[in-house]
Formats: C-alpha cells, structure tokens, sequence
C-alpha cells in the first residue's frame, strides 16, 4: 500500500496519449497496471475523443460463389491518438496499448449498422490475428495483432485461434513498397495455413492501406476450407 503511494508521487502513471497523470483519472487498459515507462494506455479523456466508424464493411463483388470478403475498420488512421497509441504498441513495445486498441474494435463491432452487418459472420466463428514472420517476431517479441486479437475476443466472447495461420516466409515491410502492385507482389505466397480453419474467420491486424496484404491471408484461408472472413482492423490509413 505504502510502497504503491509512494510510485503513485514519484513516478506517476502517464497517458500515452496527453502525457497527463492518470492517478486522479481512469484509465482505458483494462489492466489496473502501468504500460510501461510508467504510462498507461490511454486515459477516458483522450479514448472517448477517438471517433469510431458507423459504417458497416460491404462485400465486394469479385468474390466467388459461396464466399464472401469483407474489410472494416473502426477509425481512421490519421486521427493523431490513433498513431501515438500505434506507435506506441508496435515501435516502443507498450503491450498495454492493445488493450484500448482491441476495445476500439469493440466499439465498432458492437455499433448498430455495423452489428447487424457482421452478426451472421461472426456466428461461430474463430479470431484470427494476421501474423508476423519469425523473424520480425523475434525482433519486436510479440504480435501486436494478437494482443489486440486477445483483446476483442475477450469482449466480444470469441475465441482466439493464434496458431491457424502462420507466416511462411519473411517479407518486406509493406511500407516500404512504393505501390499497390509492389505490395501485392511483395506479399504473394506469404502466408499458409497449420491447421484447418472454421467457416467463418475474422481477421484481426491493426491498420489496412490498401487491404492487399489481408486480402492474400483470405485467399489463402478459403483455399484451406473457410467461408467467410471478417477482416476487421483498428484503423484505416
């Protein structure tokens, strides 16, 4: 008790958003705990300011019969609190940043349109997040996907299948390609899949650009079995 008032004074917990102390003011990481260098997530404040997209992901109409791709994403990307908490959990490995990243996901999947759109994919359905390559997973020590995966399944009441689909080799980051076909080329083949998927998937990663790198994961996993995949993301750039 002494000792937890005493870091409380000295070191203060800090939101990654406004750097304020956030003793006096709740905090969104569901945790109770610091994210690390003695922040945490992200205060109510700067949470309830992040919009959360009311639009339900459509189909599209290139999808063969019996199957069906839908991307969504709860915000866009260029919400400056958006990239501070991305960053914040990709780049500067603050784990406690999924935590309001995943109930962002919450927020969208549970908002009226959007719930009655994706309700009959995610009947029985499996999570399942992109994942990274061995390499990349090495050098960061975890899958931001899977944390906010973890996260979302745990609200929303789905389990979580990590170890569906894998990485089968190591690729570039797709920032760094220069153009839409550079990242299709770039990753082609990537991914395969371990163990036999359910009929309905929704795919977990943290933000989409062109929707390319999702768009071969779903290939893959209706190669493997799957009916339906939900691609669901934080944000859209």
């Amino acid at each position: 008790m002494i000792l937890r008032l005493l870091t409380d004074i000295f070191f203060p917990e800090r939101c990654l958003v406004c750097h304020r102390d956030t003793s006096a003011r709740s905090a969104v990481d569901g945790s109770g705990g610091a994210g690390g260098r003695g922040y945490r997530a992200c205060c109510s404040d700067c949470y309830a300011g992040i919009p959360v997209s009311g639009i339900p992901p459509a189909p599209r109409e290139s999808d063969p019969p019996g199957f069906s791709f839908f991307i969504g994403s709860a915000t866009a990307y260029n919400h400056p609190d958006i990239q501070k908490l991305v960053h914040a959990l990709k780049f500067d490995r603050m784990r406690s940043a999924a935590e309001p990243l995943g109930d962002l996901l919450f927020a969208y999947a549970s908002e009226a349109r959007v719930h009655s759109a994706i309700a009959p994919m995610v009947a029985g359905a499996n999570i399942i997040p992109l994942p990274l390559s061995k390499k990349r997973l090495r050098k960061r020590g975890f899958n931001q996907a899977d944390l906010i995966a973890q996260r979302f399944g745990k609200r929303m009441g789905i389990p979580v299948a990590a170890d569906t689909l894998v990485r089968a080799r190591h690729t570039k980051p797709q920032s760094e390609t220069a153009s839409a076909s550079e990242r299709k080329e770039n990753i082609r083949g990537c991914f395969a899949v371990k163990r036999a998927p359910p009929a309905n998937i929704v795919l977990i990663d943290d933000v989409v650009t062109t929707g390319s790198t999702l768009q071969e994961a779903a290939k893959v996993l209706r190669a493997a079995g799957a009916n339906h995949v939900f691609a669901l993301t934080v944000a859209a750039a």
